[in-house]
């Protein structure tokens, strides 16, 4: 008996350790409290169950020797055969992820042979969503692809919830090369060549790095001091060239060199040695345009610290402008005790090792080591030092220089930095989701990685250190720590102080000439003028043309001049040769730019400054009473410098940069936020707004990132164009507007006034929530949807790829219940349901929609199409498309539609035959359930005798001269507009202008006046154009004073294929302005509507202007026509029992007619007859003049161009001449037609009466 407990005793615990080893295997997965990744076993049938035995597991079961029941030994053996052979029977996510895959081969265009390739780079479950994340990077022959990516995304049940594919299919037939012509070394040295770094060091080969480490067969790493501060790294990877077409083996070269802030990422072709791509991963937030502005009159707001519920207790007390304090600006310091985060940072912001009791009595711990480098040589200059009870309470004076406050400085910046570490935490950005700590407290890997942030940096020299308007950080893979480089501002060009009237009086924030005097160095005062030169090109205020027309009111003076019409030194040059004795530029929007020389224009010897739009406007208003103004350095205007150290915004923004990166591609790849389109300082100043937002803040709230440090009031509009402000007056931005605008910064901007909408409309939805850390209002939401969509996005995203990352999101989050809320949020600025990105690689190539999700419209709708162009006679084709969006299922619905005067209904011809009544047509549809969708189709026959009266035709096919001219403005180029046989839309010429790589402007000038007149007077052109996107294209041009001035013609006057959108500024040197550019896709009409000009004499002209950068093919223009236009198009309408109704026309004027000069009966013959008639135009009557062949009967009438008989009578006239005149009454001025008809011919002319 005693042997058989024994042996029972034995059996027992060795299937309990052997159970036990399982579950310890096994157990993040079973037990979802420790679980990184619980979707198989959050299964609802199995909750319960599992759990229960996790929490058996964890107290333990009685052993045998202390004598359990029998039930219990049996009860605990059944769990533990139970629990491991099911955790053992469980298929992993990995295998989930790659066997859905091999299910979709054919919906994802991959091969068998692209998945068994593919590995694992991690798996990630997201406890916000109950998402886990299966990131895979793609190979091929053991060799990884560059950007060859795809993360499936699975849902807590195991279903595949979101795939994002970026994989190069048939990968193993493109990549030809497998073994390497170039070594790893001899790529470091071409990379290292390209940064022009020094070619030699001490003791090694000219120019050759020394290998420490072969990390794999294609992987080496080496040190050469002089080229990188860590180990220089080159990896044997494929790049996708040819729009993926081919695989070129490649070596993957970084290095960091000393310094820069910089981390360079090379691709070196590992046959050729040349550089295919780079990118840096260190993202710099400079302020582009330099924009430093006056000191300001602060905003206190209540400041309420957004503190989580449970602190820690290591008695740390930092005294810092605590969040949602944004910078000095906004709200003093708070004095913050233990404000660590008991998830976040459960040891305090001290620790390292997971133990009570802080590791460092300075700023530094898990998330951060935050210290003072006035050197830039990337170590601490000092260490601020709280002691051993962790007191960081130092005296800040915001009059001093930030030198004089050091200690206060780094610790706001670090206790900012782990701030931010502790809220996103709870938003998914976690230990397994990539935060930056020294160590995961979860046993997580990638830790020893705490963010190195580097506090007024450079600040012992900032000139000469490059570090001043500036802050960056660099973002390496997970396990590697992100480094924050935060840099001083100069307080400001504070130059312009206006001393009358003392209304006005103050300084006023400058940018600065690049040429001329320094207003540094020269102190002006003197009276203001604004300038008037004698030529609209394209203001007389912009002092483009001499002599001036004011002169002798600028002698001795200061001129004002706008922005705009040609270089910055050519205004300072006329204004000098005025007598002026210094000039001030108004810019025409927000902000002020530095402003460059040029070599032809000797250099001034009077200074310039710039002045945003609103303090010029200021200005302006106390011209006529006397404004005196002082320009060079001011007295008493606070520090020469302030520390981003102290702008919580510019530290969130920066932070944000390591978030954006490590979130979107997986945290082991940071190499996905480098293409035209990426949208990652869009989050970055996203999370710096939403971080800071305080109670009562509204969405029109004017928020500027940045305005402490250039010293702006606290509703200024900080370093981008404009502040973020739900207000579209305010934040005029729209998704249209990436095209003209800066990579990455100004893309960004677009894509943060988008989620700035989504967190106010979130908020309005479901309130705002003070408590960031826990909140559940919807500025948590929001915060929450954004974080959660950068996982979903794929790497290298665009807008659509992030608008559709957020809407999926919000399924994973919240069910979809804001679905609606999120398409309305960005179709409001053109990212709607039918915008298209293009390549995501490109910002120049997307098209704008402001069209909501359909079925968020919860109405009965109807659309109208028809048949664009017809000649007269012809049938219309008409569409009509009825869908039921209400929600509910509807009877009686009916359509009635009216057609226009001068057609007829073909019967027949209706897919659905409609009820005729005259000329409303009927058609009965019946019930429709909701969703339906009806078509309806049917023709319509048009009058032969309804046209468009063609007034100026010109195809190019004749002569052009003394018709047309092409004209260089400006400097000279070779690009001139003339006639080509290369293409054309009509028989064999049109006019060209090629897009050069070189600056040019060139006009093609209509060089006859054209009298615009008639019912609807139109300017059709067919053209097409191929251009570098957003940078070069052309615009139309109207004169009504005989070329003296010209006004473009704007889009809104264009209703078919109008511009593409606006130009960059400096192609015209004309602020927003609109052009056609990019890729027409082949020959299109252009249709204007003339009737503004209505019964003036004008002039026409096509101006193309291109720049520096890189050029295309151009554009062609053929078969330019004024018309009075004649057109088809009625409305159409749908009704239900319901009591629904919608109504649609066609869209772009419905159907037009082709033109026509005249519809003869019959050709008139010179022997039959000749007709002439005088004057013409006419004021109150006509001659007509007939030469008959034969004697005979003529019939003449005079009609309107919609067909409104308004004379007729009849002639007997013998053979012969005869003659007579027609008076005209009070007849309105415009085109009308004259027909004279006999048995034998008929004539139409065009008869103009004004």
């Amino acid at each position: 008996m005693a042997a058989k407990n024994k042996a029972g005793i034995f059996l027992f615990h060795w299937v309990k350790i052997a159970s036990l080893a399982v579950y310890a295997t096994f157990e993040s997965v079973i037990c979802p409290e420790n679980a990184q990744s619980v979707y198989f076993w959050q299964a609802k049938p199995m909750r319960f169950l599992f759990r229960t035995l996790c929490l058996l597991l964890e107290r333990g079961f009685e052993s045998p020797l202390n004598k359990p029941s029998m039930w219990k030994n049996t009860l605990y053996l059944l769990c533990c055969f139970f629990l491991s052979s099911v955790v053992l029977s469980a298929q992993s996510p990995e295998a989930q992820a790659r066997k859905y895959l091999m299910e979709h081969l054919g919906e994802n265009s991959l091969q068998k042979s692209d998945v068994e390739q593919l590995q694992v780079q991690d798996v990630h479950f997201s406890k916000p969503s109950g998402l886990t994340y299966v990131y895979f990077v793609q190979t091929v022959h053991g060799i990884e692809v560059a950007g060859g990516l795809c993360h499936v995304v699975l849902d807590a049940n195991g279903k595949v919830f979101r795939v994002s594919n970026q994989l190069v299919p048939a990968a193993q037939q493109k990549a030809f090369a497998t073994q390497p012509g170039l070594q790893a070394g001899e790529a470091v040295v071409k990379a290292a060549e390209h940064l022009r770094l020094p070619a030699e060091e001490a003791g090694l080969p000219k120019g050759y790095p020394q290998i420490i480490a072969k990390k794999g067969e294609h992987e080496f790493e080496y040190a050469h001091a002089a080229w990188s501060k860590h180990p220089i790294t080159a990896r044997l990877v494929y790049l996708p060239v040819e729009e993926g077409q081919s695989l070129q083996l490649c070596w993957k070269v970084e290095m960091a060199p000393p310094g820069s802030s910089d981390h360079w990422v090379f691709f070196v072709d590992a046959l050729s040695g040349d550089i295919l791509a780079q990118h840096n991963r260190t993202v710099y937030c400079t302020n582009p345009a330099n924009v430093l502005a006056p000191v300001s009159t602060c905003e206190q707001e209540e400041s309420v610290a957004l503190l989580p519920p449970s602190p820690s207790t290591d008695g740390a007390v930092y005294n810092v402008f605590a969040l949602p304090v944004e910078s000095p600006s906004h709200g003093d310091r708070t004095l913050l005790t233990d404000p660590a985060d008991v998830d976040a940072s459960p040891y305090g912001w001290h620790d390292t090792d997971g133990q009570d009791g802080a590791e460092y009595t300075y700023t530094r711990g898990n998330n951060v080591h935050a210290f003072w480098d006035g050197d830039a040589d990337g170590n601490a200059d000092f260490n601020t030092d709280g002691g051993a009870n962790l007191q960081f309470d130092f005296p800040y004076d915001p009059a001093q220089e930030p030198v004089e406050y050091k200690d206060a400085s780094i610790t706001n910046l670090f206790a900012t930095i782990n701030t931010y570490h502790d809220i996103m935490w709870h938003y998914g950005f976690d230990e397994e989701g990539g935060a930056f700590q020294q160590m995961n407290y979860s046993g997580a890997s990638g830790d020893g990685d705490g963010v190195i942030a580097r506090g007024s940096y450079g600040s012992d020299d900032p000139e000469a250190n490059s570090a001043l308007n500036n802050a960056n950080f660099s973002t390496p893979p997970d396990g590697g720590s992100g480094v924050m480089n935060m840099f001083l501002w100069s307080s400001g060009n504070r130059l312009v102080e206006v001393t009358e009237p003392a209304s006005i009086a103050g300084l006023y924030s400058t940018g600065v000439a690049q040429y001329g005097p320094d207003p540094l160095t020269v102190n002006v005062t003197g009276q203001v003028v604004a300038v008037e030169d004698p030529t609209y090109a394209p203001f007389i205020t912009d002092g483009c043309e001499t002599p001036f027309v004011n002169a002798d009111e600028l002698d001795g003076k200061i001129a004002l001049i706008d922005r705009g019409g040609c270089y910055f030194e050519l205004k300072t040059a006329n204004a000098e040769e005025a007598g002026a004795i210094a000039v001030i530029i108004c810019n025409f929007e927000e902000g002020t730019i530095g402003m460059a020389g040029v070599p032809d224009i000797p250099d001034p010897n009077i200074p310039t400054v710039m002045l945003d739009a609103p303090d010029c406007a200021i200005l302006r208003q106390a011209l006529d009473d006397g404004l005196f103004v002082t320009i060079g350095q001011p007295t008493n205007s606070g520090p020469v410098y302030l520390t981003s150290d102290l702008d919580n915004g510019i530290i969130i923004h920066e932070n944000t940069h390591g978030l954006s990166n490590r979130l979107t591609g997986g945290r082991f790849n940071t190499d996905c936020l480098f293409n035209g389109e990426q949208m990652g300082e869009g989050w970055s100043d996203f999370y710096a707004i939403a971080l800071t937002a305080r109670p009562g803040d509204t969405p029109e709230k004017r928020r500027g990132v940045g305005t402490y440090v250039i010293r702006q009031d606290t509703d200024g509009k900080g370093i981008r164009a404009y502040p973020y402000s739900t207000d579209m007056e305010v934040d005029p931005l729209t998704y249209s507007d990436i095209v003209a605008a800066s990579v990455p910064h100004g893309v960004g901007a677009v894509w943060c006034s988008m989620l700035w909408d989504l967190y106010w409309a979130m908020s309005d939805e479901y309130g705002w929530d003070p408590d960031i850390y826990n909140g559940t209002g919807g500025n948590n939401m929001a915060i929450q949807l954004v974080t959660e969509a950068m996982k979903m996005q794929n790497c290298n995203p665009g807008f659509v790829d992030g608008r559709d990352a957020i809407l999926a999101a919000d399924y994973a989050l919240y069910g979809g219940a804001n679905q609606c809320l999120i398409w309305e949020v960005f179709a409001r600025r053109g990212l709607g349901y039918y915008a298209d990105q293009g390549s995501a690689n490109d910002n120049k190539d997307g098209v704008e929609d402001f069209t909501v999700l359909p079925t968020c419209i919860a109405e009965l709708k109807i659309e109208k199409s028809a048949t664009e162009l017809i000649n007269a006679g012809d049938e219309i084709d008409y569409t009509l498309h009825i869908i039921n969006h209400r929600d509910a299922d509807l009877t009686g619905v009916t359509v009635t539609d009216v057609l226009a005067d001068g057609l007829t209904y073909v019967a027949g011809s209706g897919s659905i035959e409609p009820v005729v009544n005259g000329n409303t047509l009927v058609f009965e549809i019946g019930d429709m359930a909701y969703l339906d969708e009806v078509t309806i189709t049917y023709k319509a026959l048009s009058s032969p005798d309804l046209y468009s009266l063609q007034q100026f035709y010109d195809d190019f096919e004749g002569s052009t001269i003394g018709v047309w001219a092409g004209t260089t403005i400006g400097q000279e180029a070779t690009n001139l507009w003339g006639i080509t046989n290369a293409d054309a839309y009509s028989g064999s010429k049109s006019f060209f202008v090629e897009d050069i790589s070189s600056e040019s402007q060139q006009v093609l000038q209509m060089l006859q006046e054209q009298t615009i007149s008639g019912a609807q007077p139109v300017l059709r052109f067919y053209h097409r154009y191929q251009t570098e996107a957003g940078v070069d294209g052309g615009y139309l041009q109207v004169s009504t004073d005989f070329g003296a001035t010209w006004q473009a013609i704007p889009a809104d006057k264009m209703f078919k294929n109008p511009y593409n959108g606006p130009i960059d500024y400096s192609t015209f040197v004309i602020p927003f302005l609109d052009a056609f550019w990019g890729n027409s896709g082949g020959w299109i009409p252009t249709y204007v509507d003339m009737s503004e000009y209505q019964d003036q004499d004008v002039f026409l002209r096509f101006a193309f202007g291109t720049n520096e950068a890189e050029g295309g093919l151009g554009w062609f223009v053929d078969d330019v026509e004024f018309m009075d236009m004649f057109n088809y198009n009625s409305e159409a309408c749908v009704t239900s029992d319901q009591g629904d109704m919608a109504c649609a026309m066609a869209p772009g004027k419905g159907t037009i007619v082709e033109s026509q000069l005249a519809t003869p009966v019959k050709e008139v013959s010179e022997e039959a007859a000749q007709v002439r008639i005088f004057p013409n135009p006419a004021t109150d009557h006509l001659n007509i003049q007939v030469d008959m062949a034969e004697a005979g009967n003529l019939h003449y009438r005079i009609l309107t161009t919609d067909g409104k008989l308004m004379l007729q009578g009849d002639k007997s006239l013998p053979t012969g001449r005869s003659a007579w005149s027609l008076p005209f009454g009070k007849w309105e001025r415009g085109l009308y037609l004259l027909e004279l008809q006999t048995d034998a011919w008929t004539v139409s002319r065009k008869l103009v009466l004004k």
